[in-house]
């Protein structure tokens, strides 16, 4: 996986680090929706006035980030599609795994999920996020523990997934995109936490690493990697659904197609989940 004088990042699947990809100075892993710890999740849409139910596949991955030994006590964002979905220090030599999206005292689930549906014209990324899609960043700063105080988990979680048009905007139909979404809940915290401040003091380095469905690995002339899970990991993806009710209003009829021929996913990125 991507590594510097400073830190190591990876993606994994359960326990099981995905496999790296590395072209013209770029690292990717595959973006697996049918991994033995994927499920499908269920939503129901109003279309015309007419409830439709789909299902698509999901599935749940951890960032790791590992400081190098001799660096010492570093201070990292870590980024998803361009937006920070944590702040942390990470000791030398140790790692550090972020494993979802937080929530006041909750912790919910990175997905990889194909793009939801727009939901109107002005439904749609930053431009200077739409750039960013598909990609997981983590920045190394050279830092100083200040303080060490009683803090309150009270801060609302904002992310907004990519949908289909934001992808076309940046593949130009040329290729099937993957993004991140929202999951349920697999942690709650307690409310107070002891929060550690630093003052940062420059950036030491940056890593990314794409996430692309296998295809778009195939386009780039690799050979795809079999993701070494254990023999007896997960269970038969048509038995594990999550239901996941949401109310989204369009006014055309939209065809519904199967998700390998597709780019859409029905969701709001502003989540509400009914687990």
């Amino acid at each position: 996986m991507p590594t510097n004088e400073h830190f190591t990042l990876s993606v994994r699947v359960g326990d099981t680090t995905l496999p790296e990809y590395n072209k013209d100075g770029v690292h990717y892993v595959e973006s697996n929706l049918f991994t033995p710890f994927s499920y499908k999740q269920e939503y129901t849409e109003v279309i015309q006035g007419e409830h439709e139910k789909q299902k698509w596949p999901v599935t749940p991955f951890t960032i790791a980030v590992r400081g190098n030994p001799a660096t010492p006590h570093s201070y990292y964002r870590v980024y998803v599609d361009g937006q920070v979905v944590k702040k942390m220090s990470v000791p030398p030599g140790k790692t550090r795994l972020v494993s979802g999206f937080r929530d006041r005292n909750n912790c919910l689930e990175f997905l990889f999920s194909l793009p939801r549906f727009c939901h109107g014209e002005s439904d749609k990324l930053a431009t200077d996020l739409m750039s960013r899609v598909g990609l997981i960043e983590v920045e190394c700063y050279n830092a100083e523990k200040k303080a060490s105080f009683v803090t309150r988990r009270k801060r609302n979680l904002e992310f907004d997934q990519a949908n289909k048009n934001d992808c076309l905007g940046v593949t130009q139909g040329q290729y099937l995109m993957a993004t991140t979404k929202v999951g349920k809940v697999i942690k709650k915290r307690s409310t107070n936490k002891m929060t550690d401040h630093w003052s940062l003091h420059g950036l030491r380095s940056r890593q990314s690493v794409k996430y692309v469905t296998a295809q778009t690995l195939v386009d780039h002339g690799f050979s795809i990697i079999p993701i070494p899970f254990p023999a007896n990991s997960g269970t038969d993806l048509d038995q594990k659904t999550n239901v996941k009710q949401e109310t989204t209003v369009l006014q055309m009829k939209q065809e519904i197609p199967s998700p390998s021929k597709t780019l859409s996913v029905a969701s709001d990125t502003r989540v509400k989940f009914l687990i």
